[in-house]
């Protein structure tokens, strides 16, 4: 007489597919959560490097004056911004990208150096502006340009830049 029932192998055979489709499942979740998290840090890297440039070309424009300067750090010059109008004073930045020890491997932290004369204009001492892998910032007193290279290390999120500069330099 037979029972019905699952016998012993039944079971096994179910409980191995089972185990497959949950496998399948961990893995595909695993592969798609690597995938985010990667493109999480590139959008982060971009929008940080994107950031930067734009600092620092906003910057670069509102120069009265910019001043060339021997450097073994990535930016060879200081800039020298007018916060007011009718005022001559100006606010001196000078740009360093310095190696930081809580930072992720390879990266490091772009600071602008800000010393006022005009108190009123800008705030004063290290502000730190993006993380990025590498910056390459060159004044050419000659032709009146400034190259910016930022992450020129990663190509998903390098950003070259080329500015002409103005008479008013």
């Amino acid at each position: 007489m037979k029972k019905k029932g699952f016998t012993l192998i039944e079971l096994l055979v179910s409980l191995a597919i089972i185990s497959l489709f949950v496998g399948a499942l961990s893995l595909v979740f695993s592969f798609n959560f690597n995938i985010l998290n990667s493109s999480y840090k590139e959008e982060r890297e971009y929008k940080q490097a994107s950031f930067a440039a734009m600092y620092i070309e906003e910057k670069i424009r509102k120069a009265q004056k910019i001043t060339e300067i021997e450097s073994l750090d990535s930016c060879n010059f200081i800039l020298f911004v007018d916060g007011r109008k009718e005022n001559s004073a100006y606010s001196q930045i000078r740009f360093s990208l310095e190696n930081r020890h809580d930072e992720e491997e390879g990266y490091k932290v772009l600071y602008a150096y800000i010393d006022n004369n005009d108190k009123q204009s800008f705030k004063e001492g290290k502000v730190r502006i993006a993380i990025l892998r590498d910056i390459f910032i060159y004044y050419d007193k000659e032709n009146q340009t400034v190259e910016i290279v930022i992450n020129n290390s990663s190509p998903k999120s390098r950003i070259k830049t080329f500015i002409k500069l103005e008479e008013r330099l």
